[in-house]
Formats: C-alpha cells, structure tokens, sequence
C-alpha cells in the first residue's frame, strides 16, 4: 500500500473555503505549537521592559542631577528607554521567527516548495 501523495495548493484558484482549511490544517497547529512560548516571551517582554524602564528613568534622573540641565537628562532617558526596548523585544523576535519559519515551510510544502530562511542562490538568467 502506497502512501498517499500530500495535496498541492494552487493559490491563484484558492478560494475562501480551501483557505479556511489550509489554515485549519497547516498555519493554525504552527500558532497553537508556540503559544506557551510566546505567553512566556510577553511576559518577559513586560519584566525587562518594567524593569529597563525604571532604570532608564534614574539615570535621566541622575544625569539631569548631575547636569543641572533636564535636556541631557531627558536624551539619557530616551536612549536608555531605547536600548532596554531593543532587549526586551528579543524574546518575543525569537518566538516570531520561529513561528515564520513553521509557518511559511507548512505553507511551502502545500503548494510543492521549500522555505528557507536566507541563505539562497539567486535563479540564473
């Protein structure tokens, strides 16, 4: 007994009702997967933001302190607040890309492809 060959997608005659199983069947078991993950990775996201953020308001504090003028103060926040968003966001960028890179490949593999992140050789003309 032969297996049986995996149905490939034509996206341009998809229609709503094959999206929906499409989507039932490849992309919504790739979000259920990840989604301890990402309720981690929001929470994370809060704590280092919390916390980064309060770090970021005493040292406007203690720079427009030491300054004596609010303008640097107010630029050693801002990029204080910055760089803790940078940090705090890499949780959840981790989780995303994880989740793409299931995703796009359940998605590829239905219409007979492959997906990859990067990395690839250009077709030659």
């Amino acid at each position: 007994m032969e297996a049986a060959e995996p149905e490939i997608i034509d996206l341009a005659r998809l229609d709503e009702a094959a999206f929906q199983r499409v989507y039932k069947e490849r992309i919504e078991p790739c979000f259920v997967a990840n989604e301890s993950e990402r309720i981690a990775a929001v929470a994370k996201f809060k704590r280092y933001a919390l916390i980064g953020g309060a770090l970021a308001l005493v040292l406007g504090a203690v720079v427009w302190g030491w300054s004596g003028d609010v303008v640097p103060g107010v630029v050693a926040l801002l990029f204080a607040a910055f760089f803790t968003w940078i940090i705090a966001y890499q949780p959840l960028a981790k989780v995303g890309q994880t989740l793409k890179v299931q995703y796009c490949g359940a998605l590829a593999e239905a219409m007979g492809a492959s997906f990859n992140v990067g990395g690839f050789e250009p077709p030659a003309f």
